[in-house]
């Protein structure tokens, strides 16, 4: 789909979506789906759930199993979390994500999680 927009890991690198953050067609799915307020405060969760992140790519991905499965991945590149951890990282994404957009009828967003020794 899109060239994957990488975000700096400091919540405050002034990267924003008015400033250029996310990708257009981002934009334009998310828009689609009514949900584009809700990128802003998901990429500053995730970038407080994973304060030591190397890096945030956001993009429109497509499933190839799945028909007509697509969504906006936050593709979370992180060093030194234990299985543990980073299932509670995911836990508490999950539940933010949940109190940002709640899905009509189709998941919008996903988390990959990419974890480095």
């Amino acid at each position: 789909m899109s060239t994957p927009q990488t975000t700096s890991p400091a919540p405050n690198s002034g990267t924003n979506g008015a400033n250029g953050a996310f990708p257009a067609d981002v934009l334009t799915f998310a828009a689609a789906y009514q949900a584009e307020n809700a990128l802003q405060p998901l990429l500053d969760a995730t970038h407080r759930i994973f304060p030591t992140a190397q890096s945030i790519k956001v993009s429109v991905e497509e499933d190839p199993e799945l028909r007509d499965n697509t969504q906006i991945v936050f593709e979370v590149q992180v060093a030194g979390l234990s299985l543990d951890q980073s299932r509670r990282a995911r836990r508490q994404w999950n539940e933010v994500l949940l109190s940002i957009h709640r899905p009509t009828r189709k998941l919008l967003f996903c988390l990959l999680l990419k974890l480095k020794s």
